[in-house]
């Protein structure tokens, strides 16, 4: 995936929708994950700037701005443990990095591009680290003075990196114009010269916009670029364009992607199939917002016409994504509203010929609040198993969800990897990646740490897992005889038993209240059962815990209650010398002397008590 992917919901929120649209599955989908989330880097990431590929042997590569703004890498091998990351950019430098992106050669030379900020002025930065670690020179691609962001990367058998980015010209009172470089990651030579693909001219007063580009590279080391521009004047009539960068970087024409009708529209994807067959996908507002393809020929890269892939009936969320397995079929994710105000992710396939499979739900509903931002990605492996990684909303809080697409287009259960925050910015991150064994990666960030789960290798045995999620700690001990269990397991179609003391498993649902207990020694064990009842978690989650009476609590202590018995006297003798027949003059010398007192043992009992 080319950028973060945020969903901007509209419409009605469904936040206590837990019911799921079960769909078939087959064996050929069937995917298990490994226990356990690898974290790094602890509580040190500056926001979500993080972005993550997988290489062909199942190494993780993220990058993550750390909390001093500088820019970092970590390599997270298939097996073993993380090496130490690698400083990109120094932020006292180079100033503040955002929006990194990277990409992996076949022998795990890693490139990333960022925009950094520094004084007022936008740059594009490059640098390239060698397997060993090793440093390549830092690269400012964009030209000097110029507001250059946002830019995204591609790179082709060569190990030539293609860098695309927008300039905003109403930074120098101008038009918008989009830029290219291309780099040369094996050798670290100077980057090629600065190439103008496109550069609108807006309407006096008015300035033209582009933005939101995204690229992909074809089996040729062919590099297309779409990109959205916008003419500017009061009618703001946006469009959809796209070009071919040939292997020698020579730019090809410009052609028109979106329907003309639709003149509202925003953040397309792009990825081709190994014989150059570009498929385009963008969301259009105008007349409604709904969810476009188009396919680009892959000896010209002509257009053909535009395609709405979304289901009759719904509104589309924002964005969606599509990724390309080598067989040539596309399948592309979105998230759309249903007349119900249901949030759904759906999917649908395109085969090699371009024919439009049916719409399928792969999960539904997601319950997310209104106004917060829900993320998905996709990516397919050699066999065309296609898996999606997307945020959906619980009783129990926000989750990471994962599902495999099978070759036939089925889809397996839906698994629930980890816990993640809440949404809310512009800059969360969700990433999927697969190696060349099949084995996919989903990579998120929690608690300022990135964290990434890979799945099981195809065709290994997958059964169910549980998580006690709240209840009384392991080991630890309650006055409550009725203790409650929050417990979920690990795909959402996932039935739970549950059982104490070793007594009959039971259907259960979480929060889940214990029987009446009596004081002692207790175990509590819960287990999952996959959506047809035949796999029951070999391994129920456990908390042993004890029952214990409450403690009455405890009495003042000596000090304390002598300062009060010493108040008592004081303010006795106040009484006393109330009573008395004293003379008026004496009396009163007498209960003034008093009354300090009483003061005094009044402060001796609060310092006591």
């Amino acid at each position: 995936m080319n950028r973060p992917l945020t969903l901007r919901l509209a419409g009605a929120a469904v936040a206590s929708a837990l019911a799921v649209t079960l769909v078939p599955v087959t064996a050929s989908a069937t995917i298990g994950w490994e226990p356990g989330a690898f974290a790094f880097p602890e509580g040190t990431l500056s926001e979500h700037m993080s972005r993550m590929v997988v290489d062909d042997d199942g190494d993780r590569h993220v990058v993550f701005r750390d909390a001093a703004f500088d820019l970092k890498l970590v390599e997270i091998p298939a097996t073993g443990q993380a090496e130490p990351p690698v400083t990109l950019s120094d932020s006292d430098v180079s100033g503040s990095a955002i929006y990194p992106e990277l990409v992996v050669d076949a022998e795990d030379r890693v490139t990333v591009v960022w925009q950094a900020n520094d004084r007022g002025a936008a740059s594009v930065m490059a640098r390239t680290v060698a397997p060993d670690g090793t440093l390549g020179a830092l690269h400012t691609l964009s030209r000097a003075g110029e507001m250059a962001y946002r830019p995204q990367v591609a790179l082709d058998t060569a190990g030539v990196a293609t860098v695309v980015w927008p300039v905003e010209g109403g930074f120098q009172a101008a038009d918008d114009t989009l830029q290219m470089r291309r780099l040369d990651t094996t050798d670290d030579t100077a980057p090629a010269p600065v190439v103008v693909l496109d550069a609108p001219q807006g309407p006096a007063p008015d300035y033209a916009y582009v933005r939101s580009p995204a690229l992909a590279v074809d089996g040729e080391d062919r590099v297309t670029v779409t990109w959205v521009r916008d003419a500017g004047g009061k009618e703001r009539q946006a469009s959809l364009r796209a070009l071919r960068v040939a292997a020698d970087g020579t730019p090809g024409p410009t052609a028109t992607v979106s329907d003309a009708a639709t003149t509202r529209l925003d953040l397309p994807e792009v990825a081709v199939a190994p014989d150059g067959t570009a498929t385009v996908v963008w969301t259009g507002f105008t007349p409604s917002p709904r969810t476009w393809v188009n396919r680009l020929a892959p000896a010209d890269g002509s257009p053909g016409e535009p395609v709405v892939v979304s289901a009759a009936g719904t509104t589309s969320v924002d964005d969606a994504v599509v990724t390309v397995d080598p067989q040539g079929r596309a399948t592309v994710a979105w998230q759309a509203l249903d007349a119900t105000g249901v949030t759904m992710l759906h999917t649908r396939r395109l085969a090699a010929d371009g024919a439009l499979e049916a719409v399928r739900p792969t999960l539904g509903p997601i319950a997310l609040t209104t106004g917060r931002f829900g993320m998905f990605d996709a990516a397919a492996d050699a066999a065309g198993r296609v898996t999606v990684g997307f945020v959906g909303a619980e009783s129990a809080g926000p989750r990471i969800h994962a599902v495999r697409i099978g070759e036939d287009g089925t889809a397996s259960t839906t698994h629930r990897l980890g816990r993640t925050g809440t949404f809310g910015g512009f800059d969360e991150f969700l990433d999927v990646g697969v190696d060349a064994g099949g084995r996919a990666s989903v990579a998120w960030v929690l608690d300022g740490a990135v964290r990434v789960r890979r799945s099981m290798p195809p065709g290994a045995l997958v059964s169910a897992d549980t998580l006690v999620l709240a209840g009384p700690a392991e080991g630890g001990a309650t006055t409550d005889t009725t203790p409650t269990f929050a417990v979920e397991g690990d795909t959402v179609q996932s039935t739970l038993e549950c059982r104490i003391d070793a007594a009959a498993w039971g259907p259960c649902s979480s929060p889940w209240t214990s029987p009446a207990l009596a004081l002692g020694r207790h175990l509590f064990e819960a287990r999952a059962t996959d959506a047809d009842g035949t796999a029951a978690d070999a391994t129920p989650a456990a908390r042993t815990f004890t029952v214990t009476r409450a403690t009455p609590p405890p009495g003042p202590s000596r000090a304390c209650r002598e300062a009060r018995a010493d108040l008592a006297q004081a303010r006795k003798r106040v009484q006393r010398i109330k009573r008395s027949d004293l003379p008026p003059r004496v009396k009163r010398a007498r209960l003034q002397t008093a009354q300090q007192k009483v003061v005094r043992a009044q402060r001796a009992v609060r310092r006591a008590c």
